[in-house]
């Protein structure tokens, strides 16, 4: 009489479903061409949940039915797989094409960031003509050379003084604030 194991029957359901997927990932991708009950049992074995050192308690325990018909199926899903592949053509094919479509990708980005860098250094050469033209024509810059947002139109932002050049444009003294309305 065979010996009680030491999963339970959920344990096995749920490896054997992790290791299906793996395996029809496996054949889709190229990496498994062919399966033997004898490497997938080995396989269910060896998974954590299972946690066996051999197969052996699978092929002659109390959960050989299950095992078998999970293998049938498997086998059946395998083959389907093998059978598409080759009505479309051979895998290398397949993977050759995909390296050919991935290389003109990898060349169309590249193209594009060349595009973006030399778009990006004509923006920093106009920024820096436009910096020039502010500095030449409002004066003083700070010392990171940016001219302070938050500072009035009519101050000097290099000492914090009044220039001492001609009133403003408008109207006759400083401009009203935003509370003072005038009637016309």
């Amino acid at each position: 009489m065979p010996r009680t194991p030491s999963f339970r029957r959920a344990d096995l359901t749920w490896e054997c479903a992790q290791l299906k997927r793996k395996i029809l990932n496996d054949v889709r991708r190229g990496r498994l061409a062919t399966l033997t009950k004898t490497t997938v049992f080995t396989w269910v074995a060896q998974r954590p949940r299972i946690g066996l050192k051999s197969a052996r308690v699978l092929w002659s325990g109390p959960h050989r039915d299950y095992l078998e018909d999970w293998y049938r199926s498997l086998d059946q899903d395998v083959n389907a797989i093998l059978a598409g592949q080759k009505q479309t053509g051979d895998p290398e094919s397949s993977t050759r094409e995909d390296s050919q479509q991935m290389a003109r990708k990898v060349a169309h980005l590249n193209q594009l960031v060349h595009e973006y860098k030399a778009a990006v250094d004509q923006l920093r050469r106009e920024n820096t003509q436009l910096r020039m033209v502010i500095a030449q024509r409002f004066g003083a810059i700070d010392e990171n050379g940016i001219l302070d947002p938050l500072a009035p139109p009519d101050v000097d932002q290099t000492d914090g003084q009044r220039p001492s050049g001609p009133a403003p444009l408008c109207g006759d003294g400083p401009s009203p604030g935003p509370r003072s309305v005038r009637k016309v």
